[in-house]
């Protein structure tokens, strides 16, 4: 990989040796774009070759190299860029992904966080990475706390908002819930695992609010959602409505008091009923591959997968 930088050095060298380096940082961030990461690192190097105290570049160059996979260099950058520019909270971010991400030394990438909030005290990405990486570790109450920054963001607004939520200390004997997410799909599933125990709890009737059309399908046949529903709908008549998040915090969870009882959610029994049908004359060993999260996000680790 070294000698094609080097190579793309010498070619922007002769090429583009007129251009001004912000002029190479913006045709980094073009090839960065395309996914033509090894051209882009060249663009980011050249600009910082003739102005070593470039943020841009030494920004995009971390970031680039990031999504190169190239972790060890791109954590020189972070450390470096940090040095330079203290206040750069998400040159902080960054090299605290780079910790969790490259190396797996979340303990490391969590003490910055926590240091980042003590700066940016309601920065509501940064409380629920750090939710995530505590759970991660193990630590559950805390992350679960962090992870209640959710319902900071725009995207978990509720339509029924005028509702009371529930504490957890309110007794549910023949109330009408709504539960509600618009968090991740594998985390969604996780937490659907305690909608029966608020069921276990007399509740007389338990609304699912989501907008995600494929969890609409995957839980219409649990026994104890009685209706699901989008997100921007209102619901009358309901007492009491509860993020699934927070679910774990209110049940005060810890690892040995997850809800482990299974099922606890079920297949459509006429889709059970056709892809048995339509599988039962291939008698070859079949493999699910869990590709992407979601259509909507363009992460580095996706990014990886598009370059396999």
């Amino acid at each position: 990989m070294i000698k094609k930088v080097a190579l793309i050095l010498l070619i922007t060298n002769f090429i583009f040796w007129f251009l001004q380096p912000n002029d190479f940082v913006k045709l980094g961030a073009q090839l960065f774009n395309q996914n033509r990461f090894d051209e882009a690192i060249g663009c980011f190097l050249f600009a910082l070759e003739q102005e070593p105290k470039n943020m841009s570049a030494s920004f995009f160059l971390g970031r680039t190299l990031m999504y190169n996979n190239e972790m060890r260099l791109s954590k020189k950058i972070w450390k470096e860029f940090v040095n330079l520019y203290p206040g750069n909270l998400q040159g902080w971010k960054n090299l605290a992904f780079v910790y969790s991400e490259g190396f797996k030394k979340y303990d490391k990438a969590i003490n910055i966080y926590k240091e980042v909030l003590k700066k940016d005290p309601y920065n509501v990405a940064v409380h629920i990475q750090l939710g995530w990486w505590l759970l991660l570790i193990g630590k559950l109450k805390e992350g679960f706390e962090e992870c209640k920054w959710i319902e900071e963001t725009e995207t978990n607004k509720v339509a029924n908002c005028q509702i009371q939520t529930w504490t957890g200390i309110e007794s549910l004997i023949d109330k009408k819930v709504i539960l509600y997410s618009n968090d991740e799909i594998g985390d969604t599933i996780f937490y659907l695992r305690y909608a029966k125990l608020i069921k276990d709890m007399g509740t007389k009737k338990i609304s699912l609010m989501t907008r995600s059309t494929f969890m609409k399908h995957l839980f219409q046949s649990c026994p104890y959602i009685d209706f699901i529903c989008d997100l921007d709908d209102t619901i009358s008549e309901v007492d009491y409505k509860i993020r699934l998040g927070n679910l774990p915090i209110l049940f005060k969870t810890d690892a040995h008091s997850i809800p482990s009882n299974t099922p606890y959610i079920y297949s459509d029994h006429a889709l059970i009923k056709f892809w048995k049908n339509k599988l039962n004359l291939d008698k070859n060993i079949k493999v699910g591959l869990c590709w992407q999260g979601g259509d909507e996000h363009d992460t580095y680790e996706d990014t990886r997968r598009k370059n396999y």
